[in-house]
């Protein structure tokens, strides 16, 4: 009887455990059939797109679009790919232009493609969503005037700030020699006081720090104030004497830029290194120079460059010759440390003592 029993329950097992590879086995052939659709998409295969639609995959499914590359939508990778035809059929195909927090228009955006971005955008994509990088700050970082012009007439947030980058549209665009997206987000209303970044900097720190100087004469023009510090007591005119361009020196001067200015407090907070150090000023990126400055004046930074033309504009435009710096040293002291004996004579002849 017994063995009965067991004879009878043989079946069911075997039945069970079929469903078992069956159950294992669908979910892998969907999941292909996913990374096949994704990149069909990505290599602009309308054919085979149309197709897996047809057969009725979702159209919103996430899958790999190459080996070794995080899952993205059909959409999100044919945006990338700037596979215009495979993207209005996923449109049309109800695709959600908004899914993953706008990837795929941030993706063309980066990628440049104004026929995409304008598919998308007449499909309802959000200009102002942000995975990191707004679409806008995208485009100018990858200096796509056309794309910049869409999202700005699509109403981006001129002065939204993405969550990892550095600073605003306008402040990309100062740094990294975008003058006509500069000229296009200052029409478009653009705050060109903003504070741009967490230490305080602003667009015409940017310009200043990247050696812009048609990005600062626009900045200007538009009402930047010359005389803005960050937090750590940095202005303009020190970023462009501490990047050694006279002429940006000479053309903040003529628009009444503080020879004197700097500091804000000197404090723990902010320690001032040796502004004379060839691996501070003379060393620094256009972005290290920030923290370089710190604590410094005009005229010490462009000492230590050892810039005649630019200690001489200074020192005209009333530059105090024995300013004391954060640090205890004279633009004189700073001169000597680093061996220019022509701006150490110099700033003798205008009163320096010490």
């Amino acid at each position: 009887m017994v063995a009965n029993i067991t004879s009878s329950r043989r079946p069911l097992r075997i039945a069970y455990l079929a469903l078992a590879v069956v159950a294992c086995i669908v979910p892998v052939i969907a999941s292909e059939q996913t990374n096949n659709f994704v990149r069909a998409a990505d290599s602009g295969d309308l054919t085979t797109v149309s197709a897996l639609l047809q057969s009725g995959i979702d159209v919103n499914s996430e899958g790999s679009p190459k080996k070794g590359f995080p899952s993205s939508t059909a959409l999100v990778a044919a945006s990338r790919s700037g596979r215009l035809e495979v993207v209005q059929v996923l449109l049309t195909a109800k695709a959600d232009v908004n899914i993953s927090g706008g990837a795929a228009l941030i993706a063309a955006s980066g990628q440049g493609d104004a026929k995409v971005v304008g598919a998308l955008l007449a499909a309802g994509a959000d200009p102002n969503l942000d995975t990191g990088l707004t679409p806008l700050t995208e485009a100018t970082l990858q200096n796509h005037l056309e794309v910049v012009q869409a999202l700005l007439a699509a109403k981006a947030k001129v002065d939204a700030k993405g969550k990892t980058s550095i600073g605003r549209p306008l402040f990309e665009a100062s740094m990294h020699d975008r003058l006509a997206i500069l000229q296009a987000l200052v029409a478009a209303g653009a705050d060109v006081n903003a504070i741009q970044t967490t230490d305080g900097r602003t667009a015409v720190m940017a310009a200043a720090a990247g050696v812009q100087p048609g990005g600062v004469r626009v900045l200007i023009q538009a009402g930047a104030n010359v005389n803005a510090m960050t937090y750590s007591g940095v202005t303009p005119l020190m970023i462009a004497a501490g990047r050694n361009d006279s002429a940006l020196v000479e053309a903040l001067l003529a628009v009444h830029a503080d020879a004197n200015g700097g500091f804000r407090v000197c404090s723990n907070a902010f320690p001032a290194p040796n502004p004379g150090s060839t691996s501070g000023i003379n060393g620094a990126n256009a972005m290290g120079l920030f923290s370089t400055l710190a604590g410094s004046s005009p005229l010490g930074v462009a000492s230590a460059v050892g810039n005649l033309t630019v200690v001489r504009a200074l020192l005209t435009a009333k530059a105090d010759a024995n300013r004391v710096q954060c640090d205890g040293k004279t633009a004189l002291q700073i001169a000597r440390e680093n061996g220019h004996r022509e701006v150490a004579t110099l700033l003798e002849a205008a009163g320096a003592t010490r």
